[in-house]
């Protein structure tokens, strides 16, 4: 630059300033307007979500679309947008399922580098059920060591109402049984968490 005093010689923005800082009110004013244009367009949006059948339709299009171990991917996705980084969400469903009982894994780092874990069992079939998924997930105490801890496991029903099916299940005491009511209200976050919208 040739004339360097042209860039720093702000004398042309000099009302503007002053009247800025004689009236510090106006940006004060700015900045709600910001707010409140933000808050009524995120308060719109999820209105008019809950008043449409958006949500039962992300839940029978999920099922349209993901079947059996599709599930385990699909939830693995939807659930890193509802628990971001440094917590872990990882499919550990395969050859090792046999030892821990798990397709989803959570892991919530802690203080002191120890870290908590939240297993998770997904199941998509229909018929009669058993006690074999409760079998499964309790497996997952094997991941507990030094420096992990498991503090929570679920059962993901993709098929199963509650009101139907709950006979079916025994000694569930340390184990949290989602069914298909559950579910949606998961997927229901997920998709809030997705839209970045908060919940009402």
């Amino acid at each position: 630059m040739k004339q360097v005093n042209r860039f720093w010689n702000m004398t042309h923005c000099k009302d503007s300033i002053e009247k800025l800082i004689n009236h510090d009110e106006l940006l004060i004013d700015y900045i709600g307007f910001s707010d409140r244009f933000n808050n009524l367009l995120t308060d719109n949006i999820s209105k008019s979500l809950e008043q449409t059948d958006f949500y039962t339709n992300f839940y029978r299009q999920m099922n349209e679309q993901f079947s059996n171990e599709e599930w385990e991917y699909a939830l693995v996705e939807g659930i890193r947008k509802i628990l971001p980084e440094p917590i872990l969400v990882e499919r550990t469903a395969g050859v090792s399922e046999k030892e821990h009982g798990t397709d989803i894994f959570i892991t919530l780092p802690s203080l002191l580098g120890k870290s908590y874990g939240i297993a998770i069992q997904v199941k998509d079939y229909r018929g009669l059920m058993s006690n074999g998924a409760i079998k499964q997930i309790q497996k997952a105490d094997s991941w507990n060591n030094e420096n992990l801890t498991i503090i929570d496991k679920y059962v993901i029903m993709t098929q199963y109402s509650k009101d139907d099916h709950s006979e079916g299940f025994q000694n569930t005491d340390d184990i949290t049984i989602l069914f298909v009511e559950q579910l949606e209200s998961l997927l229901k976050d997920i998709a809030t968490g997705f839209i970045s919208l908060d919940k009402n």
